[in-house]
């Protein structure tokens, strides 16, 4: 059974740190992380007015579908693209290399919180906080 962990805090609170030491501690081999900016809809074939109106900042701003069915396909062992976002060009891209089915899944990003669907996986929270952070796990259910 896979724990999927979730990293949340606010811009600059250290998720990214967290994350990356969390995965450090757990080992590599055991771990592969998700980080909600790779969701973000693709926005390249907008308008410049468009764009410029996107809050990044927002749950509507996410392909929240897209990442609980990578979520779940990591649990049932299947791979998934490894989904980043250029800012530049408002695009989703895929990278070459795919993510793996582990163990552990690191879930990092803003909202992974604020959406019903994502707190419905069974997510422990490791929440960036001044100071330090807290961290539970819990199954992937």
């Amino acid at each position: 059974m896979s724990v999927l962990i979730g990293v949340a805090g606010g811009t600059g609170s250290g998720k990214t740190s967290f994350a990356n030491k969390l995965l450090e501690r757990l080992r590599e081999e055991r771990c592969v992380t998700i980080a909600q900016d790779g969701y973000y809809k693709d926005g390249s074939t907008l308008d410049p007015a468009a764009r410029a109106a996107i809050n990044y900042d927002h749950p509507d701003a996410f392909d929240t579908s897209l990442l609980i069915q990578d979520l779940r396909d990591l649990k049932a062992g299947r791979p998934v693209p490894h989904l980043t976002y250029d800012h530049a060009t408002y695009s989703r891209r895929v990278l070459p290399d795919a993510l793996t089915p582990r163990p552990v899944v690191i879930l990092e990003g803003i909202l992974i919180l604020a959406e019903e669907p994502l707190r419905r996986l069974g997510m422990g929270v490791a929440r960036s906080a001044q100071g330090g952070a807290n961290a539970i796990s819990t199954p992937l259910n």
